[in-house]
């Protein structure tokens, strides 16, 4: 008897088990049948939803066909004399159906801002093909015109392109005044040495003179030049690229300082906004392409010819920013912030400006140099960054370039004569 009860004892236990795991089964299916209401009930709303958006797209079918059925009948009547569009719509939204008889017709509708204004503009466009007199039916589709004539022209006007054929027209159009003349536009020049390429925008001469011209568009922006208080803030050279091509002899060529006539503001520092510390600055940057090209194009020129003449390059960086310049004491700068208090900085716009710093790009003069301080110099560079609206009073008034003593001569015929004495010693050895 007593094992019968313990026997019972112990099926009751399992059953209370078996009891418990039900009920723990059992919870999950309980929450799965609460929430089929809520998923019906957002099923039905994007049903909803998918009805409405079928039905908007029905009006806008029946627009675009209200709008577009009187033009195209006129067009069909007008095609040969002949009616030849005889069922025009088809179900599907946004496609047009034809049917065509004989003759050499086929449509191709281009509709704009249908979907978007449900606009009554609309431009309609012929395909000619050779067609036979039998029947037949194709569907086009109609495309809807997202580029407006006024989208089209914002894209124009981001380009640089306009301000560079704004520029040549003034050249051109005052050139009695100034005795420039375009000889080169979208000039192509690569570098052998780099591999590096490009297109200068416009290239001046006047006699022996060139002057390489780069065109850059700002908005609304200013290039601020740092013009600390010193002698050297207004100075009378630039340092420029020559050339010399003689008959039966070599080319020769070189930087070299001449002196300007008047004096240019120079400054080697130059402030953009929004420049990072760890970028390039865009101005040293704009500067080596430049320099760059001219170099590409005086060895293009030497090549072409063999006049017996020098030809000085000048590299002129047009822009529409404002030019300004900071002048300022530079004992005044905070050793702690390494900044400048508002009544320390005087500015002041500037028509043009010269922009020298060490911004060689491959030439290595090929005498010796004494020291540091000479190689430093000889890296240096001079481009002229000039104000839009003043070029053409910067092409007046371009110095007249000469040495610095008068007695000195000019690079090429230092240099021829240093190529005779060269060849009278070997001769004579």
């Amino acid at each position: 008897m007593r094992k019968v009860c313990a026997t019972v004892r112990k099926i009751s236990a399992e059953t209370k088990e078996d009891s418990a795991e039900t009920i723990k089964v059992s919870a999950p299916r309980r929450e799965f049948s609460a929430s089929q209401p809520k998923v019906c009930a957002a099923t039905r709303k994007v049903s909803a939803a998918t009805i409405l958006f079928s039905a908007a797209t029905n009006k806008v079918s029946a627009a675009t066909n209200k709008v577009s059925a009187p033009i195209m009948r006129e067009f069909a009547q007008k095609c040969n004399g002949r009616e030849v569009l005889t069922k025009v719509w088809n179900p599907r939204p946004l496609n047009l159906q034809f049917r065509l008889t004989s003759g050499a017709i086929g449509l191709y509708f281009v509709m704009g801002d249908i979907i978007r204004k449900f606009s009554a503009r609309m431009q309609v466009g012929l395909l000619v093909s050779n067609c036979s007199s039998l029947l037949f039916k194709t569907t086009w589709t109609v495309l809807s015109m997202s580029e407006t004539h006024e989208s089209l022209l914002n894209l124009i006007n981001a380009s640089g392109f306009l301000l560079q054929l704004r520029i040549e027209h003034e050249i051109e159009s005052t050139q009695r005044e100034h005795n420039w003349q375009i000889v080169g536009r979208e000039h192509y020049w690569k570098d052998p040495d780099s591999g590096d390429d490009g297109f200068i925008d416009i290239v001046l001469q006047s006699e022996t003179l060139r002057v390489i011209v780069e065109c850059k568009r700002v908005l609304d922006g200013s290039w601020v030049f740092l013009l600390p208080d010193s002698p050297k803030a207004n100075l009378r050279r630039a340092r420029l690229y020559w050339t010399d091509t003689q008959v039966d002899r070599q080319n020769i060529y070189g930087w070299c300082d001449f002196c300007l006539t008047p004096d240019f503001p120079e400054s080697a520092f130059c402030v953009i906004r929004g420049q990072g510390e760890k970028d390039k600055p865009m101005l040293e940057r704009l500067s080596g392409i430049v320099l760059k090209s001219l170099e590409s194009l005086a060895e293009e020129e030497m090549r072409l010819t063999q006049l017996g003449r020098h030809r000085i390059y000048i590299p002129v960086i047009v822009t529409t920013a404002s030019l300004e310049v900071c002048k300022f004491d530079v004992s005044k700068v905070s050793l702690q912030t390494g900044q400048l208090q508002l009544p320390d900085g005087q500015f002041e716009t500037v028509p043009f400006i010269a922009f020298r710093k060490g911004l060689a790009t491959k030439y290595l003069p090929e005498r010796l140099l004494p020291d540091l301080r000479t190689a430093n110099q000889e890296k240096e560079r001079t481009i002229f960054v000039v104000q839009a609206t003043e070029l053409l009073s910067f092409l007046k008034h371009l110095p007249n370039l000469k040495m610095f003593d008068e007695y000195e001569a000019f690079p090429w015929r230092a240099a021829r004569e240093q190529e005779i004495r060269r060849a009278m010693l070997s001769g004579s050895s």
